[in-house]
């Protein structure tokens, strides 16, 4: 499970661990992510192009998304 992505600056290498976790985890079991944005702004959060297109192909692929709304 990632919570909560997107909330800080994400580092080039960070960035690489994260497209590693990724890859290993495609099409072989489910991952969990939480975040405050959108399908559309997780895409700027990694950056690099070429690496946001990487992850966010994964990530979205068969996903399921769930919005949730209301007052804490």
């Amino acid at each position: 499970m990632f919570d909560e992505l997107g909330l800080d600056v994400i580092t080039r290498n960070q960035r690489n661990h994260f497209l590693e976790m990724i890859e290993e985890r495609y099409m072989l079991t489910s991952t969990i992510i939480t975040s405050q944005l959108s399908l559309d702004q997780l895409y700027a959060v990694f950056g690099d192009s070429t690496s946001a297109d990487a992850i966010c192909d994964r990530l979205f692929h068969n996903v399921y998304k769930l919005e949730l709304e209301g007052n804490l």
